[in-house]
């Protein structure tokens, strides 16, 4: 009998519950009952309402839309006034909730006084949590244009400034920074912050250094939509005037505020945009900071970081003011850094680390760093990677970067090989000819044997080289120095003066390595081979010296300073004068009589020539073969005498070469009118000359042919395909 009994008081007890009204524990079923309640004159009723309507609306994101369906921010709007301050408390949190959802604000904002009466109370009230939830309603509307127009034509902006900097709470100081931030948004409004007196920069960047992260990221966020209105010169010069860069230099030598290292770099990224603000950050000293951050940095932090110092090099002021900064880094440690990016698999980190590096190469030091840390080796590999950008900023790199000893390391692995063969490549990539062009320049032998031809401005120089057959790839002169007996197809080299002292057996570049310690240990690649000196071809300069005069007038040149040397390397041409025509004859016979004899009674022919070659190879132990020493030769060995000798006494030549022993050379030099009697030596301007003579170097007379002519057109032949080192060729191929 006892349990019938109490089950029967349970099913009682449980209709009682089901039939019994909770106002205060909303359900989406009874929301409508809830909200009606709001209507209500009871102080206590609607406290508690309210109270249970921000509860059910902080359960689930769905009860806001259940209540914002039903209307509910009309009934809450009339209670952000009641003089209880509880009341007024729960009515602006439950606004704010609302105000969250996408059609929120719009429903707030269609009464702009709305929005004014709660935009005084953040001046007027003082209570904390009146300030809380009133500025975060204040966030929230302007999101919307409408509201950041009615928050400016409440003219508050001197409270919002004010709470922002002064209080306690940081809810406060966040919902403040996020409405300044939705006003900055709008470029009507941002101009009305901008202008206002309280406006100052000493309250953000306090901010910035806030010990909550939100806070700081809103903070950065505001600071960053600032200093992007770069037309703006109040806000730019300001900004300049504080200590901004300073204070953002500072949270990224925090390691306690790592979480927003990212977003300060960020900022200081778009601070760099113009030219004054690139020197000044140069000028506060930032750049050293960065650059000591970027040796710590974690690996995620060190692109950013990268960013920054490549956006400063994008604009001159950021480029004059980069000396300092670039020397610092110029060690080898930060080349060896750069060059471990570059070999990263994300291609867009590749292609910044090459912008980096094109801008150090501004510095002959930053070119020498590179190679002795491997950076051309570096570049050939990324060079086989098919992606247009990164090929383009890889040859703008090779552009920027290489030098004489680059140039042979390129030749060493084969990537001017490599670049020559790849015609896609050489079709997609614009700079893909520039770069390879770039090479040719400091390796004028490389060139001769892939293009055939040397031009009247490549200029021949110390250790310039040619062989006498070419092969599938063109190798280093150390390659061809090491090969082993029996020594068999000679390479003709140009030695004007001893590579090594004969007393201390110093590099003649010694000095420039001893001025810069960071290459000091590291090892040279110069094109300057250990060979016999080469006294006969000295001596032809020397005597040419005599008869023509010293060039120096006409020529640039870069030298290299030593106690003992004065190797001169010509640049360029400025000017040459009428007698021209007859220095490049009497260059033409001087190269036939050191060939053939004062009255050609050497055979030199084929046969002799290769003999006399085998000999010479014999004697000296070497394929490689002084220019000088050779006093015997055919029409290759008398082309190229004439042009390194042409380089050097200032007369325009170019080299062209056909097949394995044919070659010729072509002068330009200005046409005279035979009318005209030149009572005194003319000067003309280098630069407008072309080649115009063909000269004779295989008849006794070394006399000079028109461009064009017949017996020029004996000389230079007609039809064959250029002997270069692209591709193994017969002999000749020649179609006549």
């Amino acid at each position: 009998m006892a349990k019938p009994l109490q089950k029967e008081r349970e099913n009682r007890s449980a209709d009682k519950k089901d039939l019994t009204f909770h106002p205060y524990n909303i359900t989406p079923e009874s929301a409508y009952t809830s909200i009606l309640l709001l209507e209500s004159r009871e102080p206590e009723i609607l406290c508690q309402t309210l109270r249970a309507i921000t509860k059910f609306s902080a359960q689930e994101f769905q009860n806001r839309q259940v209540l914002f369906d039903l209307n509910a921010i009309r009934y809450i709007l009339p209670h952000v006034e009641h003089p209880e301050l509880n009341i007024k408390r729960f009515a602006l949190k439950a606004l704010a909730q609302l105000c969250q959802l996408p059609r929120g604000p719009e429903q707030v904002l269609a009464n702009p006084q709305n929005l004014r009466k709660i935009s005084y109370m953040l001046v007027k009230i003082e209570d904390v949590f009146v300030l809380e939830f009133a500025s975060l309603v204040l966030s929230e509307l302007t999101r919307e244009p409408v509201g950041c127009e009615q928050l400016v034509s409440c003219n508050i902006l001197n409270s919002l400034c004010n709470r922002m900097k002064n209080s306690l709470d940081p809810d406060v100081q966040k919902n403040c920074l996020q409405t300044l931030s939705n006003l900055l948004e709008d470029p009507v409004c941002a101009s009305e912050v901008t202008k206002n007196q309280q406006f100052s920069w000493a309250s953000l960047l306090a901010l910035m250094q806030s010990p909550y992260l939100a806070i700081q990221h809103a903070a950065l966020k505001t600071v960053d939509q600032l200093i992007c209105r770069y037309k703006d010169q109040v806000v730019q010069k300001s900004f300049r005037a504080s200590t901004g860069v300073l204070d953002l230099c500072d949270i990224l030598e925090s390691y306690e505020f790592r979480d927003v290292h990212t977003q300060v770099l960020g900022v200081l990224r778009n601070y760099v945009e113009t030219e004054e603000n690139a020197a000044h950050l140069y000028q506060s000293g930032c750049i050293l900071r960065l650059l000591a951050y970027l040796e710590m940095a974690l690996p995620a932090m060190k692109p950013h970081c990268l960013g920054v110092l490549t956006k400063m090099s994008f604009n001159s002021n950021g480029r004059d003011n980069y000396h300092v900064s670039t020397r610092a880094m110029l060690n080898p440690e930060f080349m060896v850094e750069l060059l471990n990016i570059l070999q990263r698999i994300d291609i867009c980190l590749k292609i910044k680390t090459c912008t980096v590096l094109s801008s150090l190469m501004k510095e002959d030091l930053a070119k020498d760093l590179f190679t002795s840390k491997q950076g051309e080796e570096v570049i050939s590999n990324n060079l086989h990677i098919e992606h247009i950008g990164l090929r383009t900023a890889l040859c703008q790199l090779i552009f920027a970067s290489v030098t004489e000893d680059g140039a042979d390391v390129y030749v060493e692995m084969g990537t001017v090989h490599y670049m020559v063969e790849n015609k896609q490549a050489r079709y997609t990539v614009s700079a893909w000819e520039s770069a390879l062009e770039a090479i040719f320049r400091q390796h004028p032998s490389a060139k001769l044997a892939y293009t055939g031809r040397l031009d009247i401005n490549d200029f021949t120089q110390e250790g310039f080289y040619v062989l006498k057959k070419l092969g599938g790839k063109f190798p280093t002169i150390q390659q061809l120095i090491d090969s082993t007996p029996p020594h068999h197809d000679p390479v003709f080299v140009t030695m004007f003066h001893q590579p090594y002292d004969a007393v201390s057996t110093s590099d003649i570049r010694m000095p420039y390595f001893a001025s810069n310690p960071a290459l000091a240990s590291q090892p040279s690649r110069l094109r300057l081979p250990k060979l016999p000196d080469d006294v006969n071809l000295r001596n032809y300069l020397l005597r040419l010296k005599i008869w023509f005069g010293d060039p120096a007038k006409s020529l640039h040149y870069f030298e290299i300073e030593d106690a003992h040397y004065e190797v001169r390397y010509r640049d360029k041409c400025e000017e040459v004068t009428s007698s021209l025509k007859q220095r490049a004859q009497l260059l033409a016979e001087f190269v036939v009589e050191q060939m053939s004899g004062l009255t050609q009674e050497r055979d030199c022919s084929m046969p002799s020539v290769d003999l006399h070659l085998a000999d010479l190879m014999e004697d000296l132990g070497s394929r490689v073969l002084g220019l000088g020493w050779i006093r015997c030769g055919g029409p290759l060995e008398r082309a190229i005498l004439y042009k390194v000798l042409a380089d050097r006494v200032g007369l325009p030549c170019a080299l062209h070469r056909k097949t394995s022993a044919h070659a010729w050379c072509e002068v330009a030099i200005p046409e005279l009118d035979p009318r005209e009697t030149l009572e005194k030596e003319e000067s003309y301007p280098a630069g407008l000359l072309r080649a115009n003579y063909v000269v004779d170097l295989m008849s006794t007379s070394g006399s000079l042919l028109p461009r064009g002519s017949v017996e020029a057109r004996k000389i230079c032949g007609a039809g064959c395909t250029p002997y270069t080192a692209r591709e193994v060729t017969e002999a000749c191929r020649c179609t006549h």
